[in-house]
């Protein structure tokens, strides 16, 4: 009798654990698997990594019976664990061939905000002493000031006119906080030194920097650049865009990355005339329209999210007046996370020459174009402060919905 206890013992002790094991795996695939896929016409459907889902339309191990659908077509595939555990329903589409002209360029961005940003409050030295109106009126560090009395504000001038204007009369202040609209009362102050009536805030109207053209669609004429949104540099906010422009540079020196503190492409605006208008900026990029086509003009396909692998690559830069480079990298992981948007794959520089004059990714590549297997698969995003020779990038696939939505 104690021989079969302890037997059904150890038996119950490993049933347990397999089932942690199904249970975790069963969580990890949830997380893992996006919710959509596109395939191309007449390719099937690949889940790299993924060998022990099975489902109703999955044939060998995950190739789905879509390829031979028209464009259009859709349906819901539900993926299961061993073929029996049911996972995740996903909706597959079949889309066309999408072809684009890969970027690398290096461009000035000029962008002017929606509204104005809160960077900062302060004490306004009183007669009564030191008082903060747009603290006691619950404004907060990264609140978008959008209208000041009805009036709508796009200027740091425009909000100190208003403000200064008040004679100490209490104004509402229609914001932005997280996406969702408020109001405020905020009572001016007038300040000891001068008289003139301020709400203890300082706002941001506008940013300038660099960056890299990530592809172009001679189609359109619509484009893509930087993988990630332009965030004001004392919130970490996205900054909301009002309107903004495109502009040629000239890259006069290079700050080397190295660890702990991240090099940069260092330039000037080229000329005053801009090249192209900005539409959108958001967490994937920034989008809008080029005035002329660029030179290089050699279209590539787009590779969908599930089909870029680990190995091999290359990305497109703009280092010098030289023009477009292109340097060897390594796509070390992909990932396929819906939640992760901008950091889809990490990737380590490999070419001798980049890593010599720049160690690596630096601040202004963001955007560079990634290829692989003569295809576009995606921007690079971020740099590793603590490794410049490695970074981020976003898929392709995740930035051409943006721009497609934009001229559609």
């Amino acid at each position: 009798m104690g021989v079969l206890r302890r037997f059904f013992r150890r038996l119950a002790g490993l049933a347990g654990a397999a089932a942690i094991v199904i249970m975790g795996g069963v969580c990890y695939y949830q997380n893992e698997i996006p919710d959509s896929f596109y395939v191309t016409q007449g390719r099937s459907l690949t889940l790299p990594n993924m060998d022990l889902l099975r489902g109703a339309e999955l044939l060998d191990y995950g190739r789905t019976s879509l390829a031979n659908e028209s464009i259009g077509a859709s349906r819901s595939l539900e993926l299961r664990l061993f073929g029996i555990i049911p996972v995740k329903t996903t909706r597959v589409s079949v889309i066309s061939q999408q072809q684009v002209t890969p970027g690398g360029t290096a461009f000035g961005i000029k962008l002017f905000t929606k509204g104005v940003i809160v960077v900062d409050l302060n004490t306004i030295p009183t007669r009564n002493g030191g008082v903060c109106p747009a603290k006691e009126a619950g404004l907060e560090k990264g609140d978008v000031i959008l209208s000041i009395n009805g009036q709508e504000v796009n200027s740091n001038e425009e909000v100190s006119a208003l403000i200064a204007g008040s004679g100490g009369r209490t104004l509402t202040l229609r914001f932005l906080r997280g996406g969702a609209e408020k109001t405020a009362l905020l009572t001016p102050a007038a300040a000891s030194e001068d008289g003139v009536y301020r709400g203890g805030l300082w706002v941001r109207d506008s940013s300038a920097g660099i960056g890299t053209v990530t592809y172009y669609d001679e189609e359109t004429g619509a484009f893509a650049g930087l993988g990630h949104g332009i965030c004001d540099v004392d919130t970490g906010e996205i900054m909301p865009l009002n309107t903004g422009e495109v502009c040629p540079v000239h890259i006069n020196s290079i700050l080397r990355g190295r660890t702990g503190a991240p090099g940069e492409l260092r330039g000037s605006f080229a000329s005053t005339q801009a090249s192209g208008s900005l539409l959108l900026n958001n967490e994937a990029g920034i989008f809008g329209v080029l005035n002329q086509r660029p030179n290089n003009l050699t279209r590539l396909p787009v590779t969908l999210k599930q089909d870029v692998h680990t190995g091999p690559a290359s990305i497109l830069c703009t280092l010098d007046d030289g023009g477009i480079r292109e340097y060897a990298v390594s796509i070390d992981r992909v990932d396929l996370n819906p939640e992760t948007l901008t950091k889809n794959m990490m990737l380590t520089v490999t070419d001798p020459a980049l890593l010599a004059k720049t160690g690596g990714i630096v601040q202004g590549m963001s955007g560079s174009p990634i290829l692989q297997d003569g295809c576009l698969i995606g921007a690079v995003t971020h740099v590793f402060v603590n490794n410049p020779a490695k970074g981020y990038g976003i898929f392709a696939e995740n930035m051409l919905k943006y721009s497609d939505e934009l001229v559609s």
